[in-house]
């Protein structure tokens, strides 16, 4: 992420007010994530997932629809291909995907293995909040 586009990132939600919820932020590259979570104060879920990956693709698709669902409110959703990552997988020691861990101040607080539908996932992540 160039410094322009992160600075522009940071003055964006600065200028849009602090007393509302806003949006997921989706990213793909970790380590910018966890800069931007540090930066703002959010909580980080990362997805480890692969091109080829059937329920990884439904569980982006899912996680897509509808950007208003308040458990992805003020959210960094930071998704790593485990093929082009396998350093970060083996770091997070992550042996069957999707695998979703969900960060707070940087620090692993929960994490879930594969994916079946929206409604229990969500139910999870609102545990984590």
């Amino acid at each position: 992420m160039s410094k322009s586009y992160y600075l522009a990132f940071l003055v964006s939600l600065l200028i849009g007010g602090n007393a509302e919820a806003k949006p997921p932020v989706f990213m793909n590259n970790y380590s910018s994530a966890k800069r931007v979570s540090k930066d703002l104060g959010l909580d980080v879920l990362v997805i480890f997932s692969a091109d080829w990956c059937k329920y990884c693709k439904s569980l982006k698709k899912d996680l897509s629809k509808d950007l208003s669902v308040s458990e992805l409110q003020d959210l960094i959703i930071c998704t790593v291909d485990v093929d082009d990552n396998p350093q970060l997988k083996r770091s997070y020691q992550v042996s069957s995907i999707p695998d979703s861990i969900y960060l707070s101040k940087n620090k692993v607080k929960s994490r879930r293995k594969g994916y079946n539908d929206l409604g229990n996932y969500l139910k999870w992540l609102k545990s984590n909040r």
